[in-house]
């Protein structure tokens, strides 16, 4: 499978699927970012994958390579059915029609997807929130989101979530999308981020507290933090 603008579009009016504005859809043209993206994961013979949405499956068809166990999570039913035609022969493959946000999944994990930018901090909450066993996340996602997950203090995109986010990993930033790659053509471009699950870190007695502390400390920039 090949990720460019005619295969796309073949595919597309061969199965008569097409990117959905509903589930913030926008396939991917080029096959440099799919590469890219499915290389980083590094994958091992013992991992479980997890693919957030993979539309046609140009990542998926990448991933099948490596003959571990997959899951393909996707909540548009078209999507679904393309990808059950699809990977039929491959039996490491499982296809599901769910909304992640909705799943409960037990068991560790490696995370791979093209990630709709409405749901990006929803999903990136879920995986937190819920203790899932990830050790390893590659997602693409909206520029200035990834610019903000990837900030350093002192820089302006620094904020609680960056916070938040690298206190459970870290955050690499490993390469930019251009909005030309992608049909239809979003508003603005995309960057693949690594996200690696730390093995130590601080330990924290309330984590609810921490956060509340963190979310406190941007909201209110110009107040001292004193006790009580």
């Amino acid at each position: 499978m090949i990720a460019s603008k005619e295969y796309v579009m073949n595919k597309c009016n061969e199965y008569g699927i097409f990117p959905s504005k509903k589930y913030g859809q926008n396939f991917l043209i080029q096959e440099e970012p799919v590469n890219q993206a499915s290389s980083a994961l590094e994958i091992d013979a013992q991992d479980v994958i997890l693919e957030i949405g993979p539309g046609l499956g140009a990542l998926s068809e990448k991933i099948k390579d490596a003959y571990v166990e997959t899951h393909l999570f996707d909540i548009d039913p078209n999507m679904v059915e393309h990808l059950k035609r699809t990977f039929a022969p491959f039996s490491w493959i499982h296809i599901h029609q769910t909304d992640f946000l909705k799943l409960k999944w037990e068991g560790k994990c490696k995370i791979i997807g093209n990630l709709p930018y409405y749901i990006t901090t929803p999903i990136i909450n879920k995986l937190i929130t819920d203790a899932i066993d990830v050790s390893y996340i590659v997602v693409m996602i909206q520029k200035e989101v990834a610019d903000r997950f990837c900030a350093v203090p002192g820089n302006k995109d620094y904020n609680s979530l960056t916070v938040y986010l690298n206190y459970h990993f870290e955050v690499k930033k490993l390469f930019d999308v251009s909005k030309n790659s992608f049909i239809p053509k979003p508003k603005v471009d995309s960057t693949v981020i690594c996200l690696k699950k730390r093995d130590k870190k601080q330990e924290v007695c309330d984590l609810t507290l921490f956060y509340k502390l963190v979310r406190d400390s941007f909201c209110f920039k110009r107040k001292n933090l004193r006790n009580r």
